[in-house]
């Protein structure tokens, strides 16, 4: 019985009742350790690259998934799911390092970049990998400052930081589009949709406050 309420409670309210604290958890140790597990094997098996873009895949669709909770959430205010995802920002933002960190060792070992030499050439606004290091620096950056001792230390600083996330997002459609322009398109329609949805969603409280005031 408590099963189905909970299964009720999820599907129709969004609500995650009891597992609500095993996300933590689950993102922070759980799934990197499969990620690892992930590699190594795929490494071992010379699927080493397969892994990478199928890695890199997951990890753009959790990010989008990341931005665009937070404006469909005020913009459906009832439907509870949108602000379940907003209330997971910290722990989905490290699993999306971590992700970044699985998805980034594919070109790290196939291009051989440790070497000086290879890294340098790479270094060309044409060159998908180039953007995707700039995405991954910034992915870091948000990921490691994803929790309450970073919020607590920066302060006002912490959401200026974490505007990092609209450069991470054009790094990380361009590096896709310099992949496979045909196969990736979506994600730069999904990233100028994200953008007029932020930019509606932002005209609306300016709206609202100049009527308050």
């Amino acid at each position: 019985m408590k099963f189905f309420q909970f299964l009720h409670n999820l599907l129709l309210k969004g609500d995650l009742g009891p597992c609500r604290k095993w996300i933590a958890p689950l993102c922070y140790y759980l799934i990197p350790l499969g990620l690892f597990l992930y590699i190594l094997i795929a490494y071992l098996t010379g699927n080493l690259w397969e892994a990478s873009e199928e890695l890199g895949t997951t990890t753009i669709v959790v990010f989008f998934v990341l931005l665009y909770a937070k404006p469909l959430a005020e913009l459906f205010p009832k439907i509870r799911h949108f602000w379940t995802i907003v209330g997971l920002r910290r722990e989905l933002g490290v699993l999306c390092l971590w992700l970044t960190l699985a998805h980034g060792f594919g070109p790290l070992i196939e291009e051989e970049l440790w070497k000086g030499e290879n890294l340098r050439a790479i270094i060309a606004w044409d060159n998908y990998l180039f953007w995707g290091i700039v995405g991954g620096i910034g992915m870091l950056i948000l990921g490691l400052t994803s929790n309450k001792a970073s919020l607590k230390f920066l302060r006002k600083g912490w959401k200026k930081l974490h505007l990092l996330v609209y450069p991470v997002m054009i790094a990380s459609i361009v590096h896709v589009l310099l992949i496979d322009l045909g196969e990736y398109f979506i994600y730069a329609v999904v990233g100028i949709i994200f953008i007029i949805l932020k930019i509606y969603v932002w005209s609306r409280k300016k709206r609202k406050n100049l009527q308050r005031g």
